[in-house]
């Protein structure tokens, strides 16, 4: 664990907060993590380094990412947040971009034994009964039903 910097207000206060805050920005440490140990904001952090011309040294950047792999797996099935994860950017990165392409991204549909869910409900079970048994909220199952022009009602059995 790190330690609290403390020091006093006597002579050369300033040359030790530079000598601190540089110390730790050559170990990788972030503005915010700076000012924590100091016990001031990562705004002060970053005016007193730009001050004396220190810099927070640049992360990896940002992510490389396909389109073309995006809407590859787009086309084969798989969801935007399937394919957020395999490229290491975030879901809604995917979808932004797809979309501005006019590609509509997939939404996550669980996957489910469809023939289970259809003798579930002709079993009598409600939406609710059918969700827990695969893990998935009650309104997916009676969409999914909907939308695939599948019987809704209970029982007919």
């Amino acid at each position: 664990m790190a330690v609290k910097y403390r020091w006093s207000k006597d002579l050369g206060w300033h040359d030790k907060r530079v000598e601190i805050i540089r110390a730790l920005l050559e170990e990788g440490r972030t503005y915010q993590e700076i000012g924590s140990l100091l016990g001031v904001s990562r705004q002060r952090v970053f005016q007193i380094a730009s001050g004396v011309g220190l810099r927070q040294p640049q992360r990896n950047g940002p992510k490389k990412w396909s389109l073309y792999e995006a809407v590859r797996l787009t086309q084969i099935g798989h969801c935007a947040l399937d394919i957020s994860r395999r490229m290491g950017v975030g879901c809604g990165t995917i979808s932004t971009t797809l979309r501005r392409h006019g590609i509509s991204p997939l939404k996550r549909m669980p996957r489910w034994d469809v023939e289970r869910a259809r003798e579930l409900r002709e079993a009598g079970l409600s939406w609710v009964s059918i969700a827990s048994e695969f893990g998935v909220h009650y309104n997916a199952v009676r969409e999914y039903f909907k939308r695939h022009g599948l019987d809704m009602r209970r029982g007919l059995s």
